[in-house]
């Protein structure tokens, strides 16, 4: 009230509300403040906290990018040694981005800055004690091609070192994924495998993310959800269903953080398997939980208006759909689910080569 463009109030208000029930209080100011302090990356990209919980993904992707330019610049010209910045702050806005990008069905976007996340990382950094969160930002790039089917992409991607167990981790479940994805069930299981041994070194568990337990319950959620997906591609829905709601449970039980650190909704998955089982009412229960946490998003809007148009619900259905088109209109690629089939994305094959 006293100063409408004081930058440390509104750095400040923004973390104060951005998990409120009303995130919505802090957007005229979060839309002042990029141009109030363009050159520090971190307060460019501050306005996309708010961005993202009020469904305005596209825009929070938008300022990131402004974000890891302005942070480009300012590497050029200060040589930080914080690993903090340098492994948190930075890798952190070109995560922010891509995670939006997803969100929007932006998959290009989505795709260049995983990569960025990665490539802000030094060997020395994926190394340094307590910063297991550097595994964490490396992963990104595998988790972008789950995100978006991208099979082929995840089986070309080269092994991460034995010595970082996070990441090899998370390399084993996107190959499981994608291995599922072009019905190869025994590779897919061996991937698992491959998973729960890694997840279950006493090096794994004493990694942490900033000194918060981070790295060994994301590849529990992990485990889960490869479980969940071998089963529900074997046809054993129930049990897919079961294991997939216990995901839910564990990534609802992750500390709040912006963006997730869980990528991909474990609900996106559990959706579209009750769907399959035709379990139309607890498909849209689910979707529309989804979209209390992630408001408007393209994803579970898709299938939410799949679960009703199953229902005979034609005029809710045509209402969600309207929905869905003003949260798809800056996507590259169509989507008829929460969880895309790689049939449908012509983006990968145009990109790829996969076939």
């Amino acid at each position: 009230e006293l100063d409408a463009q004081h930058i440390g109030a509104i750095h400040l208000y923004i973390h104060a509300v951005e998990q409120s029930a009303t995130p919505e209080r802090a957007e005229p100011y979060a839309d002042t403040l990029a141009d109030l302090a363009p050159s520090a990356g971190h307060l460019v990209h501050m306005p996309a906290h708010i961005y993202m919980r009020v469904g305005r993904y596209h825009d929070a992707t938008l300022n990131n990018m402004l974000a890891t330019a302005a942070d480009n610049e300012f590497i050029q010209a200060c040589r930080s040694n914080s690993p903090i910045y340098l492994a948190g702050y930075i890798p952190h806005n070109w995560h922010f981005g891509w995670v939006t990008a997803a969100i929007s069905g932006w998959q290009s976007k989505a795709y260049e800055l995983a990569d960025g996340t990665a490539a802000a990382l030094t060997a020395e950094l994926l190394r340094a004690p307590g910063m297991a969160v550097a595994q964490h930002f490396l992963s990104q790039p595998l988790y972008a091609k789950v995100r978006f089917a991208d099979w082929q992409g995840i089986l070309a991607s080269p092994a991460p070192d034995d010595d970082l167990l996070y990441a090899r981790g998370i390399w084993h479940y996107a190959r499981g994924q994608a291995f599922i994805g072009l019905n190869q069930a025994e590779k897919a299981q061996q991937e698992l495998a491959d998973l729960v041994k890694i997840r279950s070194m006493p090096e794994t568990q004493v990694l942490r993310f900033f000194n918060r337990e981070g790295a060994p319950v994301l590849l529990e959620i992990a485990e889960t959800v490869l479980t969940g997906m071998i089963a529900a591609n074997a046809g054993k829905l129930e049990s897919a269903m079961a294991t997939l709601e216990s995901a839910v449970v564990m990534e609802d039980s992750l500390p709040y953080t912006e963006p997730p650190e869980w990528f991909f909704p474990v609900r996106h998955i559990l959706g579209e398997v009750q769907l399959d089982a035709g379990e139309l009412a607890a498909a849209q229960a689910t979707y529309e939980r989804d979209l209390e946490i992630m408001v408007e998003n393209g994803w579970a809007l898709r299938g939410l208006e799949k679960a009703l148009t199953l229902q005979g619900k034609t005029v809710q259905a045509q209402a969600v759909q309207d929905r869905f088109n003003a949260a798809w209109q800056n996507a590259e690629i169509d989507i008829t689910g929460s969880v895309i089939s790689k049939a449908e994305n012509l983006l990968v094959e145009s990109t790829t080569g996969a076939e």
